[in-house]
C-alpha cells in the first residue's frame, strides 16, 4: 500500500492541498484538475465548525471515493488519531499531518494506511525512521529554510524523501524540484478556497497545467545541465533521418540529449538542418543556434575557421548532413579530416545509413563492399562503368554499392538491365525507413519478367554481386 501510494505522489508531483466542505462542488474540483493533468488530492480537516465540519469533509472524501474511483484522495490537517480514523473511514488512502504525533503515526500503521508526518528538524526525521517511515512531510517549507534546507537534509538522511509542503507556489514550486530528496509538493495555488467556492474550474485546471509545464520546464534543464557536464568537448557526427521518417524511429534518445547541448553546427544545408533539429529537440530555439553551410566547394581555410568554436573555446560542434550519416559519401568528410590534423576529438553517433542498412537487407557479400557513389551520366560511359562494377563482384566476390539522382532511378534500372549478365544479382533498396520503402533482390533476368518498381524520385541504394 505504501509503495503504490507514493509511487503515485511521485508521479503526480503536485499535491493539491484543499480546504473543501461542500460535496456538491468536490467532484468538480476532481475534474478540473484531472483536466489539467492531476489525479491526486489532499482534503484538508481545517474547520471552525466542529463535528458538523468533520463530518462534511469526511462526506467530500467519501464522495471522490465512490464517484471517482481513479482519484488518489487523501486526508491532511490530521492532528490526532480520532481525525485519522474519521478519514480513513470515509476513504482516505493516506494521511498528512502538520506535525509528529506518535499516536496518529501508530494508528495509521497498525491500519496499514501510509501516513507523512510533518517534520522540520533532523531529531523529528530520526523519530520518523524509528517508525520505519521513509516518506516526510516537510512543513513549513518556505518559512523552515526552502529548497536548500531540505537538499542539504540529504546527507544525513539519504534514504528518506520529502513532501515539501507550506508557503509553495507557481513561483517557487519549481525549485523544490530540482532537490533529489523532493518526492511531491504539497500546495493551494491551483485551487484556492476562493476558486472552488466561486466555481472556477478552468482557472484551476489551468493553474494546475501551468505549475506542471513549470516544473517539466525545470527539470528539462537540470537533465540538461546534467548532460553538458557529462558530455565531452568534441566534434559530434550526428546522423539524420533518411526521408520522412520519424525521429524516434531511427535516432537514439542519447543523440536527442547530446544535440540539446550543441550551440554551433556545420551543415550540408542550413534549411534541413533547422528542420530535422525542430523536430528532433522542439524546445531548443534555433535562432539561437549558429550554422555554416558546408559543400564540396568549401575552402579549407573555411573549414578550420568553422572549428574554432571547438578549438579555441572548447565549445562543442555539431555536423549534419541532409540525410543519413554525415562525412560518409558527404563533404563532412572533410570537416572531420581537419578536426583530426588539428588534434580534435571526433565522436560519431548512431544512427540511420542507407547504404550500411541496403547491404544489410540485400543478402549479398557483407564482409567485403564498396561503394562506388554516381556513376557517369553519358549512356556509354555508365554501360562501361557497370560492367567494371560487375566484373569486380564475380572476380573479387564484392558486393557493389551504386546511387543515382532519384529522378534518374528509372533510367538507371534500364541501364543495369540491358548491360549485365542475366544471373547476375541486383538489389534495389529505396525509400529505406520511411513509408515508401522497397527493398527487392532477384536476378538481372528475373528483374526483366518483373515490372518496373515505383521508385522514381524515391532516393535509392543499387547493390550487384554474383549469383
Amino acid at each position: 500500500m505504501f509503495e503504490k501510494v507514493e509511487s503515485l505522489l511521485k508521479q503526480a508531483k503536485i499535491i493539491p492541498v484543499v480546504k473543501i466542505d461542500n460535496k456538491e462542488n468536490v467532484l468538480p474540483l476532481c475534474d478540473a484538475l484531472s483536466t489539467g493533468g492531476i489525479n491526486v488530492i489532499e482534503i484538508t480537516f481545517r474547520t471552525q465548525k466542529g463535528e458538523e465540519g468533520f463530518n462534511s469533509i469526511a462526506e467530500c472524501i467519501k464522495t471522490i471515493k465512490e464517484n471517482r474511483p481513479d482519484f488518489l484522495v487523501g486526508a491532511g490537517t490530521v492532528i490526532n488519531a480520532s481525525i485519522a480514523e474519521r478519514a480513513i473511514t470515509a476513504g482516505a488512502s493516506f494521511i498528512v499531518s502538520p506535525g509528529f504525533n506518535a499516536e496518529t503515526v501508530d494508528f495509521c500503521l497498525k491500519k496499514n494506511i501510509p501516513v507523512f508526518p510533518g517534520v522540520s528538524t533532523p531529531s523529528e526525521v530520526e523519530l520518523a525512521l524509528s517508525k520505519g517511515l521513509t516518506v516526510l512531510k516537510y512543513f513549513p517549507s518556505e518559512a523552515g529554510g526552502g529548497a536548500p534546507y531540505i537538499k542539504a537534509l540529504l546527507g544525513p538522511f539519504p534514504t528518506v524523501k520529502f513532501i515539501a509542503t507550506g508557503g509553495i507556489n507557481a513561483s517557487n514550486v519549481a525549485e523544490y524540484f530540482k532537490c533529489k530528496n523532493v518526492l511531491a509538493c504539497g500546495g493551494s495555488w491551483m485551487a484556492t478556497e476562493e476558486l472552488i467556492k466561486s466555481g472556477h474550474w478552468r482557472d484551476i485546471t489551468k493553474f494546475t497545467k501551468q505549475a506542471l509545464l513549470s516544473i517539466e520546464k525545470s527539470e528539462s534543464k537540470v537533465v540538461l545541465n546534467s548532460a553538458e557536464k557529462k558530455i565531452k568537448p568534441a566534434l559530434y557526427l550526428f546522423p539524420v533521418t533518411l526521408g520522412e521518417t520519424s525521429v524516434k524511429k531511427v535516432i537514439p534518445s542519447y543523440n536527442l540529449e547530446v544535440l540539446k547541448t550543441i550551440k554551433y553546427f556545420i551543415v550540408e544545408n542550413r534549411r534541413s538542418a533547422v528542420r530535422f533539429i525542430k523536430q528532433a529537440v522542439p524546445e531548443v530555439n534555433v535562432d539561437s543556434l549558429d550554422f555554416k553551410e558546408l559543400s564540396e566547394h568549401t575552402k579549407l581555410q573555411e573549414i578550420t575557421s568553422y572549428l574554432n568554436p571547438l578549438l579555441k573555446n572548447k565549445m562543442s560542434i555539431g555536423v549534419l548532413s541532409e540525410a543519413g550519416c554525415p562525412a560518409v559519401a558527404d563533404p563532412g568528410a572533410m570537416v572531420v579530416e581537419m578536426a583530426h590534423k588539428k588534434n580534435l576529438t571526433v565522436v560519431p553517433l548512431v544512427g540511420p545509413s542507407s547504404m550500411i542498412m541496403a547491404v544489410m537487407a540485400s543478402g549479398f557479400n557483407g564482409q567485403s563492399f564498396a561503394f562506388n557513389g554516381y556513376l557517369p551520366v553519358k549512356e556509354n560511359e555508365r554501360i562501361g562503368k557497370l560492367k567494371k562494377l560487375e566484373n569486380r563482384a564475380w572476380s573479387e566476390n564484392q558486393t557493389e554499392l551504386f546511387i543515382e539522382a532519384p529522378y534518374r532511378n528509372l533510367k538507371m534500372l534500364e541501364s543495369i538491365l540491358n548491360s549485365l549478365k542475366k544471373d547476375t544479382r541486383l538489389c534495389i533498396a529505396c525509400g529505406i525507413t520511411t513509408d515508401e520503402e522497397y527493398i527487392q533482390t532477384h536476378t538481372i533476368e528475373e528483374w526483366k519478367k518483373l515490372p518496373a518498381p515505383d521508385i522514381n524520385k524515391i532516393p535509392a541504394i543499387f547493390l550487384i554481386y554474383k549469383s
